[in-house]
């Protein structure tokens, strides 16, 4: 009995761990943090959903780079990276995602950087574990249907009040 119970309990536990805890990407997966052959980091990022709570991690030879985040997408484009928001250079780097929107990454090897080694990820909030409302109660079959603005249609009307005066009448 005792067993069955840690059992299930072991169960339930490994189960809320994968539907509810936060993924940690690899940055360029095997090949990790470095320039891109024919441009950046889109392909790798673009099947990928970022939540709030997940986690980059950047793996790259930490003597001759870095991971430089800038704060705007201008200074993405054009791999400018001296008033940054931060930087890592260690070489093995885990930057955990805050908070929702845009997330630019660059080196600040400005070589590197134009050749691709560059990321900009969209992080979205987390998802909801409040279940929606429910359906309204009934829908009332007696409503009555109004043409908006009767034989003036939908137009700016020359009185300012029209669809006030309209509406009241109804």
């Amino acid at each position: 009995m005792a067993t069955t119970r840690m059992f299930c309990f072991v169960l339930v536990m490994i189960l809320m761990g994968i539907c509810c805890s936060a993924k940690i990407y690899k940055v360029g997966d095997s090949e990790g943090w470095r320039a891109k052959k024919g441009g950046t980091y889109y392909e790798w990022t673009k099947r990928k959903e970022f939540q709030v709570g997940d986690s980059l991690m950047f793996e790259y030879d930490g003597n001759a780079n870095d991971v430089t985040q800038v704060s705007s997408r201008l200074e993405y484009q054009f791999c400018n990276s001296h008033s940054p928001k931060a930087v890592y250079n260690k070489g093995h780097d885990v930057v955990t995602l805050t908070e929702p929107g845009y997330h630019f990454f660059i080196t600040s090897n400005h070589s590197q950087c134009v050749a691709g080694q560059k990321l900009v990820v969209f992080v979205v909030h987390e998802h909801p574990t409040i279940p929606p409302p429910p359906p309204p109660r009934k829908i009332h079959p007696f409503g009555k249907d109004y043409k908006v603005g009767d034989s003036n249609e939908w137009k700016v009307p020359e009185e300012s009040d029209f669809y006030s005066k309209w509406s009241e009448e109804k």
